[in-house]
């Protein structure tokens, strides 16, 4: 699989299109990956949590990614 890397432009419209994907953080060298449900807004993404493991990982170790899933139906993700 070839993995290029997306434009800013490409990477907003994604964000604004979608509302569910993964949050990954890590903390002692200890991955923690997660579904999650988002809103996004220009520089912002809003993640609504309780208090929790991801919350005091992401604490501890505020670098963390998203993965996006961009679902078109029930049977097709990307």
């Amino acid at each position: 699989m070839l993995i290029t890397e997306i434009e800013e432009e490409e990477c907003r419209s994604i964000l604004v299109n979608a509302s569910q994907g993964h949050l990954g953080c890590c903390f002692n060298e200890q991955p923690y990956v997660v579904p999650i449900s988002f809103a996004f807004e220009p520089d912002y993404l809003y993640i609504l949590s309780t208090s929790g493991q991801k919350v005091d990982w992401m604490r501890k170790n505020p670098k963390v990614c998203v993965q996006v899933d961009e679902i078109k139906n029930e049977v097709s993700w990307v």
